[in-house]
């Protein structure tokens, strides 16, 4: 193998390139700032992945978010952030026993990953949705905002074949 084909070999000759040249590469970024701006507009309105990504880190949770993860200058304690996650499991059992029966048929292939429910996100995307902890494998398919604004009581579009194409959250 090359070292033009290790990934980490040239991510790393990148990044010195582009601090021994930055006046260089900023003037080329300027003057092409029209042509990158027009693709990532085209692969906006025909790639619903990157669509969805766009979005998702534009969105205001996100970024409030990310800011707060880089603010905190605390260390993390592991011990309380472990009590915490105990306690949950102990209250809410069936939950943890659902998400791990999915987990588990996901990783032998009984169960497959598919694409969202609402908006069509790709399948890499999706979390699985229970309507009934007693009945595991038996779920939804949702992206993460779908998600999110069905248990805030959206509305919502459904074009999951089996299900009702319009869901009422009450």
């Amino acid at each position: 193998m090359g070292k033009w084909k290790d990934k980490a070999y040239v991510k790393k000759y990148n990044r010195d390139y582009h601090a021994r040249n930055r006046e260089k590469a900023r003037a080329y970024s300027q003057r092409h700032r029209d042509r990158d701006n027009a693709r990532r507009r085209e692969r906006y309105s025909t790639d619903p992945a990157y669509k969805h990504r766009v979005n998702l880190q534009n969105s205001v949770s996100y970024r409030k978010h990310s800011i707060a993860r880089l603010a905190s200058s605390r260390p993390l304690d592991r011990t309380k952030n472990r009590q915490s996650c105990m306690a949950w499991r102990e209250r809410n059992q069936d939950k943890h026993r659902a998400a791990r029966m999915v987990k588990t048929a996901l990783l032998y292939g009984r169960l497959e990953r598919k694409p969202c429910a609402c908006c069509g996100a790709p399948a890499r995307m999706s979390i699985a949705h229970h309507e009934d902890y007693s009945k595991p494998l038996e779920v939804i398919w949702l992206c993460r905002v779908c998600h999110k604004s069905l248990h805030q009581g959206r509305r919502f579009l459904v074009r999951y074949p089996t299900l009702i194409a319009v869901k009422e959250v009450t």
